[in-house]
């Protein structure tokens, strides 16, 4: 299928976004939002998690958002 398979621990992910590896929910759905433009925060958390993770890996490939 030609998909790559990443593994990115939680801290790393949160200070992609934040600056800060220790960052809680609520600042990372807030970063997500900023970043997106987006007018409300990522709801369910596990919305804003699969948000987060995809802008990590986005963002360590080089990809423009």
């Amino acid at each position: 299928s030609g998909a790559a398979v990443k593994n990115y621990a939680a801290t790393r992910i949160k200070k992609s976004l934040t600056g800060n590896g220790r960052a809680g929910k609520q600042q990372m759905q807030r970063a997500i939002r900023t970043v997106l433009a987006l007018s409300e925060l990522p709801e369910p958390a596990d919305v804003a998690d699969a948000i987060a993770i995809a802008l990590c890996c986005a963002a360590e490939s080089g990809k423009k958002l």
